[in-house]
């Protein structure tokens, strides 16, 4: 029986050092973050009604932040927000939150947009 040939494995080459490597993590936001906040609201325009270009509501949204994270707020007022982080410049590049429960000491409006369409073949009917 012919015999095989050994395959060789060799260990990969290091393409780039780990301190080359551009990634971006997210964090919960922190009450420094508040400058980055703001220049993202600012950026963000009107139509962002739930990031308002305002400093102090900002301010105010990061306390309230700190006392959930701190589990020192009531359901109504938890919530969440996290920034995305660029680990080489170590610039604040993106912002989400989440609130835990809405409507329950502040009215809640929902918007949608949408088009309802009735059509039917055998009645040749389209309404838009």
């Amino acid at each position: 029986m012919p015999r095989r040939p050994r395959l060789r494995v060799q260990a990969p080459r290091r393409l780039f050092k780990p301190t080359d490597l551009h990634m971006f993590v997210v964090r919960t936001i922190r009450p420094a973050d508040l400058g980055a906040l703001f220049a993202l609201a600012q950026q963000a325009g009107c139509g962002m009604t739930n990031l308002k270009p305002n400093r102090t509501l900002l301010a105010q949204r990061l306390e309230r932040i700190q006392r959930t994270l701190k589990d020192a707020a009531p359901l109504a007022e938890q919530g969440y927000l996290f920034v995305m982080e660029d680990t080489r410049s170590e610039r604040v590049v993106g912002v989400c939150g989440i609130e835990t429960a809405i409507g329950l000491t502040q009215m809640f409006y929902n918007y949608r947009l949408c088009t309802a369409i009735h059509a039917s073949r055998a009645l040749d009917v389209w309404k838009k």
